[in-house]
């Protein structure tokens, strides 16, 4: 099946030797005070584009997805085809183990895809079982409709969250509740309707996507990274979103489709749109009264405190603004949620962070109109678990041992 891509012998001739005696170890060091990012271990001496053939992230491609968790094609084999008629179009993410600790000036992060001592499996491929593989979708979600056995490719508000099922294909406006109840828990009927193994976009799976960037790329803005995204479109009525698949020809890479910049679609490793074009709800991620965050790994539902869901230890920002610090401790290390908002669109974490009252659930990434508010890091915990909206959709993901 499609071929991960191989380094010239030129190529690995100079990572072998940049690397050093960390030759399986990536990280960066944030600096709080400086507000700088640099290259820590066997990433000291590389390029962003070095990560090219460096796991996990050379082991990111796009494939499709049949409905039992079986990769049927990856992008470039002749079968691989992304309109939903053979599966859902996903991206493959391999399993890797983290690092995080104090330092005097800040924090570092490290990856590697070796267990190694003091490491750590990530909890994103910790569920019910460790996961070697998690596929996370390429595309917004769409719904196909079960009744009339058709995607629903301009958010027609018809669906039955009983059936009907979430989906991850081009040419389809991002499904959302503009008329319809989609809430986060019918998001996660949709997906779950897909069969054993199908959910919603998750937190522990999207911190893992916000810590793969943050290595690969030395910074945490996302948007002076790879593009803005799409955020600086009018707010007019009803969903305003850009259809799905801007960044098909771009495959496993990482970039932004043609066009302005803050209209067009942007790709992170064969994720379209991992910010902006329109919101996407999180599950694994709720809100106590007063800033207090839980978070799970499995068996998802929303206002719920005990169980599954474990406390992180600590009290998010009451203030909305720019992320300037974040929530870290022993037991919740691997996360970027905010304990402070002191910072700017080109300081601290680049990105937003809105809050309110009471029993909160989660979204993520901004939309169409969000600016430069949007990005990898925008976490907004404002609403209710009964709440949907016209800017708000869902995305698929799936973690199953097969």
């Amino acid at each position: 099946m499609g071929e991960i891509l191989l380094p010239s012998a030129e190529q690995i001739e100079r990572i072998i030797e940049l690397m050093g005696g960390d030759e399986d170890v990536y990280g960066v060091e944030w600096n709080k005070r400086t507000g700088e990012v640099i290259r820590v271990a066997g990433a000291k001496n590389l390029t962003q584009e070095d990560f090219d053939y460096i796991y996990p992230w050379a082991g990111m491609r796009r494939c499709i997805l049949n409905d039992s968790g079986e990769v049927v094609a990856y992008f470039g084999d002749p079968n691989y085809i992304e309109d939903g008629s053979i599966g859902q179009v996903m991206v493959e993410i391999p399993k890797f183990y983290y690092r995080t600790y104090r330092t005097s000036n800040g924090i570092r992060w490290e990856i590697s895809p070796n267990n190694k001592t003091g490491f750590k499996v990530h909890p994103a491929f910790i569920g019910n079982e460790e996961l070697n593989y998690i596929y996370f979708s390429a595309y917004e979600g769409s719904i196909y409709d079960a009744s009339s056995v058709e995607f629903l490719l301009e958010d027609e508000q018809i669906a039955d969250f009983n059936v009907d099922k979430l989906s991850s294909i081009i040419n389809a406006k991002p499904c959302s509740g503009t008329s319809q109840s989609l809430t986060i828990e019918n998001a996660r009927k949709l997906a779950n309707n897909r069969g054993e193994g199908w959910g919603i976009q998750d937190f522990t799976t999207t911190s893992a996507i916000q810590l793969l960037f943050l290595i690969e790329y030395a910074t945490f803005n996302t948007q002076s990274a790879i593009g803005l995204g799409v955020v600086n479109k009018s707010d007019e009525q009803g969903n305003c979103s850009e259809k799905t698949g801007q960044t098909s020809q771009l495959g496993n890479k990482s970039g932004m489709a043609d066009g302005v910049n803050g209209l067009v679609s942007i790709s992170y490793q064969g994720i379209e749109n991992f910010w902006g074009n329109i919101w996407k709800w999180v599950d694994g991620l709720n809100i106590k009264a007063d800033n207090l965050p839980y978070w799970a790994t499995h068996n998802y539902e929303s206002n719920k405190f005990d169980s599954q869901y474990e406390f992180a230890g600590g009290r998010l920002s009451n203030q909305n603004g720019f992320v300037s610090d974040i929530l870290l401790n022993n037991h919740f290390d691997f996360a970027f949620l905010a304990t402070e908002t002191k910072g700017s669109s080109n300081s601290g974490l680049a990105d937003y962070y809105y809050q309110s009252t009471g029993t909160r659930v989660a979204r993520f990434g901004g939309h169409w109109n969000s600016g430069l508010r949007a990005g990898g890091f925008f976490w907004y915990l404002y609403d209710s678990s009964g709440i949907s909206s016209r800017g708000i959709s869902a995305r698929l993901l799936f973690k199953k041992s097969l």
